[in-house]
């Protein structure tokens, strides 16, 4: 696994590097050692890693306003479903039961739109 990592050298010059580490493990599996390098990284890996970062910072904002909006639309799709259970319970004549069933079936669609929705996938495009 490699991370991104920055320091001042002596002069005072900021500086990315690549930390590398890798454990080593007995035959349980218990970690016995750990090496680790620092690899100093090209200004093209520079720009490549201050790239990656700007775009997961742009993903990540994506992927909190669509959370965002995805709650935004459950909570007043929670507060028709409350309203039409109500309705349900009261005397109804038979246009009003089958608008009722209507709102339910498109509830049902809403609710398993929101909560198939996998964020990631669609960030993926």
């Amino acid at each position: 696994e490699k991370l991104s990592f920055s320091f001042c050298d002596r002069e005072g010059k900021y500086v990315e590097a690549l930390l590398s580490t890798n454990k080593r493990t007995n035959s349980d599996g218990v970690i016995t050692g750990v090496f680790c390098f620092l690899q100093i990284a090209s200004s093209e890996l520079q720009q490549a890693l201050k790239v990656q970062r700007a775009t997961e910072k742009v993903a990540i904002a994506k992927l909190k306003e669509l959370a965002y909006i995805r709650q935004e639309i459950k909570n007043p799709l929670c507060g028709i479903t409350f309203t039409r259970q109500l309705l349900e319970d009261t005397d109804l004549s038979d246009d009003q039961k089958q608008f009722l069933d209507t709102s339910a079936v498109c509830e049902q669609q809403l609710h398993k739109v929101l909560n198939d929705m996998d964020l990631e996938s669609i960030e993926d495009g």
